[in-house]
C-alpha cells in the first residue's frame, strides 16, 4: 500500500509542478494543493482496494481540471490548453523513461516497484528541467489562435488517449508504438507553436503599425517645433550681444544674460529628445512629457536610445512607459508641494535601462510591494491596474523590475527601474 501511494504521490507532484510552470506561477503548497494530492492518492487507493473498474481512475483528470480552475481561475481555454500540455509533457517524460528502462533492462513489462521508480524519475525531470525550458511560452503561443489551438490540441488529446490505451491493453507492448505516437504528438506541438508564433508576430506588427501612425505625428511635431526655434538663433545671439548697451553695471549685465539664457534653455529643453532612436518611443515620450508639464510638473529627462532591438515588442514597452509615467503624474497631481518627475532611459549594446522616479510623501518601504497588487490604489475606487500590468508584463518577458525609496534633499522619492536584456 505504501508503495502504491508513492507511485500516485510522485505522479500527482509531477502534475502540480508542471501545471504551475505552464501558468508561469510558483508552486505553493497551500491547502488547495495539499488537498488535491491527498484526494488523488485516496481515490486511486479506493479503486485498487475495492478492485473497481480501471477506467474509474480517469476521474483524477476531472479532479485535476477542478484543481486548475480553483488555483488559476476557471478560464476554459487556458485550462484546456495548459491541462492538455501538462498531460502531454508528463506522458512524454514517463514514456521516455519507460523506453530507456526497456532498452537497458531488456524486460518487456514492469512491476509496481519499477513503476514507482519511473514516476520518481519523471518528477525529478519535471522539477529540475521544465521550469528552465520555459514551457509556459508554449501554452501562450498555442492560445494566440483559436482554430490552431483547438485542432492541434484535439489531435494531441486523441494521441494521448491512444497512447494510454496502448499502455493498458497491449500485452505485447511494442516500443515502436510508443515512438510513433510520441513523435507524431511532438510534431503536432512543434508545428502548432511555430504557427502560433507567426500569428503573434503578425499581431505585434499590426499594433506597432498603429503606434507608428499615432506617434509619428507627435515626433514630426517635435522636429518642426525645434527647427522653428533654431531659426531664431541669430535673433537670440544679437539680443545677448546688445544687452551691454542697456545695463550700466557688470553685475546687471551678467544677471540679465543669465536670465535670458535660462529662458532659451527652458524653451529648448526638448531638444534632447531629438536624437537617433525609435520614433514611436520618442513621439510617445514627447506627448507624455508635454502632458505632465501642462499639469505643472517639473520634468527632468535623459533619453539616449537606439532602435530598441530586444525581445519585448515596442507596443509593450510603450505600455510599460505609459503606466509608469501616468502613475507618477497622478501621484504628483494629488500631493501638495511635490512636482518633480525624472525620466531616464539609456540603451546600449547589451541592455535597455528605464528609470522613472518622482517625489512621494508619506510612504513606508514596506508599502512598496502593495503597488503591484491588482486593484490596489490610493487614488480612489476602480483603480490600481497600471502597476499591476507593469508587473505582469515584466513577468511575461523576464524584465528585471526594482522599486526603491530614495531620500534626496530631505524629500522622499519613489523609483521604478526596469532592466531589459538584449539578445546576444
Amino acid at each position: 500500500m505504501v508503495v502504491s501511494c508513492l507511485y500516485v504521490l510522485f505522479e500527482a507532484l509531477s502534475f502540480v509542478f508542471c501545471i504551475h510552470y505552464l501558468y508561469n506561477k510558483k508552486v505553493k503548497f497551500n491547502m488547495l494543493t495539499i488537498s488535491y494530492i491527498i484526494l488523488e492518492i485516496t481515490w486511486m487507493q479506493i479503486v485498487t482496494y475495492f478492485q473497481l473498474d480501471n477506467n474509474l481512475s480517469l476521474l483524477i483528470y476531472f479532479l485535476f481540471i477542478v484543481y486548475c480552475g480553483l488555483q488559476f481561475g476557471f478560464k476554459p481555454k487556458a485550462i484546456f490548453v495548459n491541462g492538455t500540455l501538462c498531460v502531454f509533457f508528463i506522458g512524454l517524460t514517463q514514456a521516455t523513461v519507460i523506453l530507456l528502462f526497456y532498452y537497458f533492462s531488456g524486460v518487456n513489462n514492469i512491476g509496481i516497484i519499477e513503476s514507482v521508480a519511473v514516476n520518481g524519475v519523471t518528477f525529478i525531470i519535471v522539477l529540475k528541467g521544465m521550469e528552465k525550458l520555459k514551457i509556459g511560452k508554449i501554452g501562450k503561443s498555442l492560445m494566440s489562435n483559436d482554430k490552431i489551438t483547438f485542432l492541434s490540441l484535439l489531435a494531441v488529446t486523441i494521441g494521448i488517449i491512444f497512447f494510454v490505451a496502448i499502455c493498458r491493453y497491449d500485452n505485447g507492448l511494442n516500443p515502436l508504438y510508443y515512438i510513433l505516437v510520441l513523435v507524431s504528438l511532438i510534431l503536432i506541438i512543434v508545428v502548432a507553436v511555430d504557427i502560433g508564433k507567426h500569428k503573434l508576430r503578425a499581431k505585434e506588427m499590426e499594433v506597432e503599425l498603429k503606434l507608428h501612425k499615432v506617434y509619428q505625428d507627435s515626433y514630426r511635431g517635435l522636429i518642426d517645433d525645434i527647427r522653428a526655434r533654431q531659426h531664431e538663433f541669430d535673433n537670440h545671439i544679437n539680443t545677448i550681444y546688445s544687452q551691454h548697451f542697456i545695463y550700466h553695471t557688470y553685475e546687471e549685465l551678467v544677471e540679465a544674460q543669465r536670465q535670458y539664457c535660462k529662458g532659451i534653455v527652458d524653451l529648448n529643453r526638448h531638444n534632447k529628445l531629438l536624437s537617433t532612436g525609435n520614433s514611436i518611443v520618442l513621439g510617445f515620450l514627447y506627448t507624455q512629457i508635454s502632458k505632465a508639464e501642462k499639469l505643472g510638473i517639473d520634468v527632468e529627462h535623459k533619453i539616449s536610445i537606439g532602435d530598441f532591438a530586444c525581445n519585448v515588442p515596442i507596443y509593450k514597452i510603450v505600455e510599460l512607459l505609459g503606466n509608469l509615467i501616468n502613475n507618477a503624474i497622478e501621484a504628483l497631481v494629488q500631493k501638495e508641494n511635490s512636482n518633480k518627475l525624472k525620466i531616464i532611459i539609456i540603451e546600449n549594446n547589451y541592455e535597455i535601462a528605464i528609470d522613472i522616479s518622482n517625489e512621494y510623501k508619506n510612504i513606508a518601504y514596506d508599502d512598496l510591494q502593495k503597488f503591484f497588487r491588482k486593484g490596489y490604489s490610493e487614488k480612489g475606487e476602480n483603480r490600481g491596474y497600471g502597476l499591476y500590468n507593469v508587473k505582469k508584463i515584466c513577468d511575461e518577458y523576464d524584465i528585471t523590475l526594482e522599486t526603491t525609496l530614495d531620500d534626496v534633499e530631505n524629500n522622499r522619492w519613489v523609483r521604478f527601474m526596469l532592466l531589459i536584456n538584449k539578445p546576444l
